[in-house]
């Protein structure tokens, strides 16, 4: 199935993070989607593998703390949430926070559960990277 923001429907996904999962930080940060009218139209609770983050950070590849994202996350559970709203995709990622929670908004996901740049609690997508990494998610 091929997930298509349109003008009518608008989705995207939100990783909750291995540091977030260990810490029960689910309900909290499904509080505050909900509390910004996000509709959450599938979970699921999956563990990743090397392949999984090699294409969910695929824009990352680049970045000197590459290595340690893969480390961080190489056979760890996450919880994938889909979710649908109107300009999802730049909603999500106001809420969500930079990827730095010293550097993120005041009150984002980030700022209030995020630990460090790796450990920043959730990921999100971006607008040219949003059907890749559903597909990849929610179709295994």
């Amino acid at each position: 199935m091929i997930y298509t923001n349109n003008k009518t429907k608008n989705y995207s996904l939100l990783v909750i993070k291995p540091d977030a999962v260990k810490r029960e930080l689910e309900s909290e940060i499904v509080k505050i989607l909900k509390d910004n009218n996000f509709i959450i139209r599938d979970r699921k609770k999956l563990i990743m593998t090397e392949k999984d983050i090699m294409i969910l950070y695929h824009e990352s590849r680049e970045e000197k703390h590459f290595s340690l994202l893969i480390e961080y996350l190489n056979g760890e559970t996450i919880i994938a949430l889909r979710l649908e709203k109107e300009n999802c995709v730049g909603d999500l990622n106001t809420i969500v926070g930079q990827t730095d929670p010293q550097k993120a908004a005041k009150g984002t996901i980030r700022s209030i559960f995020g630990i460090d740049i790796l450990k920043n609690s959730v990921h999100s997508s971006n607008d040219n990277r949003v059907d890749i990494e559903l597909e990849l998610i929610f179709n295994k």
